[in-house]
């Protein structure tokens, strides 16, 4: 793990509703930005990061009655 006590590498807290803080990917993009930017300041010669949020939801039923 790479720890610089100049860079956050936490992602900035949604600054609108969580409905759209969801769809919003500034904040993702700019974590990936800053890890692969952390990585080259380190001495990699190459860097990747990938940012993934989901959302998902389930309905269980059971002998034809939702759960």
């Amino acid at each position: 793990m790479i720890s610089s006590p100049n860079a956050s590498l936490s992602p900035a807290p949604p600054s609108k509703s969580s409905a759209s803080g969801l769809l919003d990917q500034t904040a993702l993009s700019d974590l990936a930005q800053r890890l692969v930017e952390a990585a080259r300041r380190a001495g990699a010669d190459a860097a990747d990061a990938v940012a993934v949020r989901g959302v998902s939801q389930g309905v269980e039923v059971r002998d034809g009655k939702v759960e």
